[in-house]
C-alpha cells in the first residue's frame, strides 16, 4: 500500500493510478484527495496517452452487479475480465491504445463524444474535418510508412 492511499506508475505512455486502501474499500479521505490533486498535477507535467484508473484488493460481485456488468457489455464496455486479470487486461489495452498516433486517438475521442448531440449530417461534418485535420497534420504518414515497412510506428508525442 503507498503512504497516501494512492499510487502512480508509468509504462511508456500509459499512467496507472491505483487507489489502494482497500481495507476501508478504497474509499477516500482528505489525504487522499490532496494526493490525488498532486498526482493530476503531476499528469500534466509528464502527459501520458492513457490513463488506467483501478483499486487495490478483491472485488465482490453481488448478482445484481453480475447482471448489470453482462448488460453493459453488449457495447459500453470493450471487454470483461476476471477480477484476477482485469488490471493486467486493462493494461494491455492502454498499451494498444497508446500505440496508436495520438491525434487520431484524441479525434476520434471527440467526434465520439461530440456526435452523441448531433444530427447524422453534422456528426458526418466533424468526422470529415478531423480527417482532414489528421492527413495535413503528418500522423498518418507515420502510420502508413509503419505499416508498409511493417515497422512497429513512432508517433511523436503531443502536448
Amino acid at each position: 500500500m503507498s503512504e497516501y492511499g494512492i499510487r502512480l506508475e508509468f509504462t511508456n505512455h500509459v499512467a496507472v493510478i491505483t487507489i489502494d486502501r482497500p481495507q476501508r474499500m478504497n474509499t477516500f479521505n482528505e489525504t487522499m484527495w490532496s494526493e490525488l490533486e498532486r498526482i493530476t498535477t503531476e499528469l500534466r507535467e509528464n502527459l501520458p496517452r492513457v490513463i488506467v484508473l483501478t483499486g487495490a484488493g478483491d472485488m465482490i460481485l453481488t448478482t445484481r452487479e453480475v447482471k448489470a456488468r453482462e448488460a453493459l457489455a453488449l457495447g459500453l464496455i470493450n471487454r470483461v475480465s476476471s477480477p484476477a486479470k482485469v488490471l493486467e487486461e486493462s493494461v494491455e489495452l492502454a498499451e494498444i491504445i497508446a500505440g496508436k498516433g495520438p491525434r487520431t486517438v484524441r479525434s476520434a475521442l471527440e467526434v465520439i463524444r461530440s456526435a452523441c448531440g448531433m444530427s447524422l449530417q453534422e456528426a458526418l461534418e466533424l468526422e470529415t474535418k478531423k480527417a482532414i485535420a489528421l492527413i495535413t497534420s503528418g500522423e498518418c504518414y507515420h502510420g502508413i510508412s509503419a505499416f508498409l515497412s511493417k515497422e512497429k510506428s513512432r508517433f511523436p508525442d503531443i502536448k
